[in-house]
């Protein structure tokens, strides 16, 4: 394997004897991935991984975060790391040392993020994002992001290309347009609950023709015009020509909204528009479709 530059393990076990060789393997890597691995201890602190620059991380058993991430920062020059703890052990003080190494420089190349089961504050990531030189995609599903977060992830909109997030209430409104309207190059976008008035105003969306991925939780608020509401935030979406994947889920945790319905007539037509999808989910709908529905969502896929 002295030709080998990635290297995926995923529900696999490295074995005690093999661990040695295992790290030795790893320092020529360009891509590695051990995700629901076992793996009986981390490399030695005379190793350093200076090829790595794609890291995914889901150790079993979890180990102590502060080995893990002594070892993540003899990884210097990283580009892309996804990192896991479900021990749920990360505790706020020990995320702020991960803060901590990125504002002093440890991968200065670092542009894409994704973080599971950390429980980072607000200052943690603001933190986090003004040491980054570019936030590329950022993936922090798990944490509501405040409106200092937003203003520190702005700079980066001009070469965003994945972002999800979840927005805390009072960001998300003026959050979705805004993003829409100022990120050229993005390709994907999860939203978690988006009012359908904030779909429908705001500037012209940049993102056009880039968008590849879209996942929305639309609620259109009572006392609004469902029927319009519903045929112009499809309409907006339908604008969208090179989307791939459409994902359209409904939860309201509130309970005072109305989920966006796909009813001929109501905007569905108008998703045939949408040459490039192939994906289509719709999650936690109540509707039932109509062969004539049915036939027109076939038809767009």
């Amino acid at each position: 394997m002295k030709n080998l530059l990635s290297l995926r393990l995923d529900h696999i076990k490295v074995s005690p004897t093999a661990t040695d060789l295992f790290w030795d393997l790893c320092t020529q890597l360009h891509s590695l991935d051990i995700l629901v691995t076992g793996v009986e201890r981390l490399p030695r602190k005379d190793i350093t991984f200076r090829r790595l620059g794609k890291l995914g991380l889901l150790l079993l058993p979890e180990h102590p975060f502060e080995e893990q991430l002594d070892w993540i920062t003899r990884c210097p020059n990283l580009i892309e790391l996804n990192w896991s703890d479900p021990s749920g052990r990360v505790s706020l003080m020990l995320s702020d040392a991960f803060a901590h190494h990125v504002v002093n420089g440890a991968w200065p190349d670092l542009s894409e993020l994704r973080l599971t089961y950390f429980s980072q504050s607000d200052a943690q990531l603001i933190r986090i994002l003004q040491g980054m030189r570019q936030v590329k995609v950022l993936d922090v599903e798990g944490f509501r992001f405040g409106q200092s977060t937003f203003e520190a992830l702005r700079p980066h909109f001009r070469v965003l290309k994945h972002l999800n997030v979840r927005f805390n209430p009072a960001v998300a409104g003026s959050a979705f347009p805004e993003i829409l309207a100022s990120c050229p190059q993005l390709e994907e976008l999860t939203m978690h609950q988006v009012k359908s008035q904030d779909i429908l105003g705001g500037l012209p969306w940049v993102c056009e023709h880039s968008i590849r991925t879209l996942r929305l939780n639309v609620i259109i608020p009572s006392g609004q015009d469902v029927d319009l509401h519903q045929r112009l935030v499809l309409e907006r979406v339908s604008r969208l020509v090179n989307l791939e994947t459409l994902v359209l889920n409904h939860t309201d945790h509130n309970g005072d909204g109305i989920h966006l319905g796909l009813r001929l007539g109501k905007g569905l037509e108008q998703l045939n528009t949408l040459k490039k999808l192939v994906n289509l989910t719709v999650s936690s709908y109540t509707q039932e479709l109509s062969t004539s529905e049915a036939q027109v969502t076939t038809a767009c896929l």
